[in-house]
C-alpha cells in the first residue's frame, strides 16, 4: 500500500498489524522524518500535536536507534520535542544491546532499521500532577496513555505509508536506559521498517 492512496481510517486500522520480519531493504529517510513529525510534531499556532498529553505537557522523549535507513549515519539520535529535529546522540548501532535488554527473544529488535523508544523523566512527571490521586503516581498514568496514544498513531501511519510496526514494551529498564546512556524511564519501543515477504 502507498503513502499516497486515499485511504479511509477503517481501512487503515485494517491493515495494522504487528510486523516480527523484516527485510534488509533501508527504510527510506523521509518516512521516518514522517514518523518523527507524527511523534513530536507541533500542528498550527497553538502548538498543539497529534496525540492528547495531560496539561499539554507532553512529557514525551524520544530517542530514535537507526540501523538501516537511507542517507542516515547508523547511529542513536535525540529528538527535539519542540521542533523536531533530530542530534547525533552515539555514532553506534545500539539494535544489538536493545535486544539484549528484551525480555525474552524479540530478535525483531536487532532486526528493525529503526527504533523509536520513549522516555519520560518520572520525577517530573510525578511532581507535574503531585497533587492529583493516587498521589505519587497521577502523572506517570498519564505518561502511559500518552504513550499508547502515539504508538497508536506512529503505528496507523505506518499501515498507510506500507511499512511494518512492532510495538515491543517487555525489557529491563535499566539496561535500555543504561545502553541509550540516559536517565530516563523507558515506556516502549516502536520497531519500523519493511516487512519481509
Amino acid at each position: 500500500m502507498s503513502a499516497t492512496a486515499e485511504l479511509s481510517l477503517s481501512e487503515v486500522l485494517s491493515l495494522r498489524c504487528s510486523t516480527r520480519q523484516f527485510s534488509e531493504t533501508p527504510l527510506p529517510f523521509e518516512t521516518v522524518d514522517s514518523l518523527i513529525q507524527i511523534a513530536q510534531g507541533k500542528r498550527g499556532p497553538s502548538g498543539g500535536r497529534a496525540a492528547p498529553s495531560a496539561h499539554a505537557l507532553y512529557p514525551i522523549r524520544l530517542i530514535a536507534t537507526c540501523g538501516n535507513v537511507e542517507g542516515t549515519e547508523t547511529g542513536t539520535y535525540t529528538i527535539d520535542p519542540m521542533t523536531g529535529h533530530t542530534e547525533i546522540h552515539c555514532q553506534k548501532d545500539l539494535r544489538k544491546e536493545l535486544r539484549q535488554a528484551a525480555l525474552s527473544n524479540q530478535p525483531w529488535v536487532e532486526t528493525a532499521p529503526l527504533i523509536l523508544t520513549f522516555y519520560v523523566n518520572s520525577n517530573e512527571i510525578r511532581q507535574a500532577f503531585a497533587e492529583q490521586p493516587p498521589f505519587g503516581s497521577r502523572g506517570e498514568r498519564y505518561a502511559y496513555i500518552e504513550a499508547g496514544c502515539l504508538a497508536q498513531n506512529l503505528a496507523l501511519y505506518a499501515a498507510e505509508a506500507g511499512i511494518g510496526s512492532v510495538l515491543v514494551a517487555g525489557f529491563d529498564d535499566q539496561e535500555t536506559s543504561t545502553a541509550h546512556g540516559v536517565d530516563m524511564q523507558p515506556l516502549l519501543h516502536m520497531c519500523f521498517g519493511i516487512a519481509s515477504r
